[in-house]
């Protein structure tokens, strides 16, 4: 029996993330794309009593970090050269760990979706604490953080309207300086 026999076989009636669980082991990137790519596209997917459900991108994204990731925990950057997924992948799900470094359309779609079109970053007055208020800020910066490593043109754009909006630099060089340590230990492996 072929792989993609035993991914249907496997994945028959299964949820979304069961299902791209088996795929991503089972098929090469280009049939798991091709496999995934219509329920991927929808803003939520059912979940079962062994899946969660909802947004297709925040599910793969967790199950590429419990396919990858020695400490999901402190992991938030995927190098290239680990990414197994297609590279359509990033203009589908348009998140951080779905996007390829080297792709600046999908990276501009990500910043102005997060910057732009959410409308929404931290205001100091809900957080109880500067601590608190500037590790909400740590999305922002490792979204920052990314396109700057990769030259992206339009990161100074960004960047000050996260700085503007009350983004400390700190905050920002921190996330800098993780993502360095994070390329460095995939680097080691």
């Amino acid at each position: 029996m072929n792989e993609f026999n035993k991914y249907k076989l496997l994945s028959e009636g299964k949820a979304f993330g069961d299902r791209a669980k088996i795929a991503l082991v089972l098929l090469d990137s280009n049939t798991a794309y091709e496999e995934l790519k219509l329920e991927g596209a929808q803003t939520s997917v059912p979940g079962s009593y062994s899946c969660i459900g909802g947004d297709p991108a925040a599910i793969l994204e967790m199950i590429t970090i419990e396919l990858i990731c020695r400490n999901p925990r402190d992991t938030w950057y995927l190098p290239d050269n680990v990414k197994f997924w297609d590279r359509r992948f990033g203009s589908l799900f348009e998140t951080k760990f779905f996007c390829y470094d080297d792709d600046v359309e999908t990276w501009g779609k990500i910043l102005n979706k997060y910057f732009i079109k959410l409308q929404w970053m931290p205001k100091r007055e809900d957080y109880s604490s500067t601590k608190s208020y500037n590790n909400a800020w740590g999305y922002f910066a490792e979204l920052l953080a990314v396109v700057k490593e990769n030259n992206h043109p339009e990161f100074n754009i960004y960047y000050e309207i996260a700085t503007g909006k009350g983004m400390i630099e700190s905050v920002f060089e921190r996330k800098l300086k993780e993502l360095a340590e994070l390329k460095q230990s995939f680097e080691k492996g």
